[in-house]
């Protein structure tokens, strides 16, 4: 088996170095080229007065600065933890950094489900040296899976089970439909276990891990006492789709008080 059909056939868990962990999220993710997957300029939010601002991302194509192998902390999530619709410096995961003077890397992709999260965690867990791991976790009815292009590569993409109707890709639209078909238990259970999951490879690695999530669903699962609730969503960002800034601060408050 060749290099290239190596990649084609193994997922995000399989890399044995940066080298072959950037080849992976670059096919797997369409990440770490040469052109970023998100370029996002545009200014949708009429009532957005923050000052403007542009993405960044570093050689992995992550949103955030040069990848260290050794840190305080590693963020996990979706499109809210890369910080879709906010400055870089004030999304929740900056703001915890500020808070507790931490050194970090933020391995969080737009679009994501728990899995995911899972699989980078598992990777990059073994190529970084962390303190703890913190998780924002995204709703359980995401799933990411593999649509053929062409005979030469595949391309990832998010959906959710009950949006199959939208969807113009026909392999696509069919997976989403099995998936809404299914009853509601199949997402619980597969993200119970992904969760239990990145509580046993934590432990195996000696770091502490945190949990949250944007989803009432999802945060049910994570055994925190009653008085602890989702920070409530808004669409307050500079593209009116994800989060503003306000909430980012009330999620980094969040985890402070889980930590």
């Amino acid at each position: 088996m060749n290099t290239e059909d190596f990649y084609k056939l193994s997922g995000i868990m399989s890399a044995h170095d940066w080298p072959s962990f950037k080849k992976e999220l670059a096919y797997r993710y369409g990440i770490a080229t040469s052109q970023h997957y998100r370029t996002a300029h545009e200014q949708y939010n009429s009532n957005w007065t923050q000052a403007d601002f542009d993405y960044a991302f570093n050689e992995y194509g992550f949103r955030d600065g040069p990848v260290q192998h050794t840190v305080d902390t590693c963020y996990y999530g979706c499109s809210i933890t890369m910080g879709d619709g906010v400055p870089q410096a004030d999304r929740w995961t900056s703001c915890m950094d500020q808070q507790h003077t931490w050194t970090s890397n933020n391995f969080a992709i737009a679009g994501t489900g728990i899995e995911e999260c899972l699989y980078m965690f598992v990777q990059t867990a073994r190529l970084v040296q962390m303190k703890r791991a913190v998780f924002f976790l995204p709703d359980a009815s995401r799933y990411t899976v593999a649509v053929p292009q062409d005979s030469d590569n595949i391309t990832y993409n998010n959906i959710y089970a009950n949006n199959f109707e939208q969807l113009k890709h026909t392999e696509l639209r069919r997976t989403a439909e099995l998936l809404y078909r299914l009853p509601d238990t199949y997402s619980i259970d597969r993200a119970r276990t992904a969760i239990n999951l990145i509580r046993c490879i934590a432990e195996l690695h000696h770091i502490q891990v945190i949990l949250g999530s944007w989803s009432t669903t999802v945060f049910d699962l994570l055994q925190h006492t009653p008085d602890h609730r989702p920070v409530q969503l808004d669409r307050a960002g500079r593209d009116a789709l994800h989060p503003g800034t306000v909430y980012h601060g009330r999620v980094a408050d969040q985890f402070g008080q889980l930590l």
